[in-house]
């Protein structure tokens, strides 16, 4: 958390690692080539990593066919069990990742309460969350305002 921390101007809190996928791409599959056939119209394997802030693999996670959505990879993932069980990396970590093309919390009410580890019920989740940072009702000058929040948080 440390060095990601004394990595930027405004860094991200609590931060322990950064987590996105990649596909590799394989010669088309003699059995159930289907499932490899990806987004992009290539066959391929699914990799799914974790790095710190060196760029330095904590965890990868490979062999699931292109098919699959990303944000399926991360929820049969082993660090994915591991926190929904009640294992906890570090207190209070955060592992940084995108959306996955997915509504981030879309998903949360599948895991049965006792799964959530840290992560409160979804109806207290949804409480604690800042408002959207942008919609139809916000007007023009909140909404450069926030943008303007967000880039100088992203870009130090």
């Amino acid at each position: 958390m440390t060095k990601f921390e004394n990595s930027r101007e405004n860094p991200f809190p609590f931060l322990i690692g950064c987590l996105d996928g990649t596909h590799f791409n394989i010669p088309t599959p003699s059995e159930d080539a289907i499932s490899y056939y990806d987004r992009k119209g290539k066959h391929s394997v699914q990799m799914q990593a974790i790095c710190d802030s060196q760029f330095r693999f904590l965890d990868v996670f490979i062999g699931y066919p292109g098919s699959c959505h990303d944000a399926n990879v991360w929820r049969s993932s082993p660090v994915f069990n591991g926190i929904t069980s009640g294992r906890q990396l570090a207190p209070g970590a955060i592992i940084l990742g995108d959306s996955a093309k997915d509504n981030p919390l879309e998903h949360i009410d599948e895991m049965a309460p006792q799964q959530h580890g840290n992560i409160e019920a979804a109806s207290e989740l949804e409480t604690l969350q800042d408002p959207p940072l942008w919609s139809a009702e916000t007007d023009d000058e909140n909404g450069v305002d926030r943008r303007n929040y967000l880039k100088t948080l992203f870009s130090s």
